[in-house]
């Protein structure tokens, strides 16, 4: 495909030398240009193709990190983590119930006379 496509680009440039020194054309020269052109976009058609799955497939043999088991450090880490958000929870209980408890006592204040 590549030896082709080098063919393909030496038509091309020799058809424009020839027209850029004022040879003329024919009618057969431009259906040629006409048919390289089409050529030549449906060569880098299947290029960008090619690429497309080469990345595909580059893609698939990688494994992501998202699927790779966690690691000794990585558990550790998620262990801290999640400690800390359970502290924080209990943190937050804890001054929502002293809320409460405070709301219960001014309510009952408030209902006596």
């Amino acid at each position: 495909q590549r030896e082709l496509s080098m063919r393909l680009l030496e038509q091309i440039r020799n058809a424009e030398l020839l027209q850029s020194i004022g040879h003329p054309k024919t009618p057969e020269e431009d259906d040629v240009a006409q048919r390289l052109g089409q050529l030549m976009d449906q060569l880098r058609r299947q290029q960008s193709a090619l690429g497309e799955l080469l990345a595909s497939q580059s893609q698939e043999e990688r494994p992501t990190p998202a699927l790779q088991e966690p690691n000794e450090h990585d558990r550790r880490v998620l262990h801290q983590a999640l400690k800390g958000q359970g502290e924080g929870l209990a943190h937050l209980r804890d001054i929502i119930e002293l809320d409460l408890r405070d709301l219960g006592i001014m309510s009952a204040s408030e209902e006596r006379p």
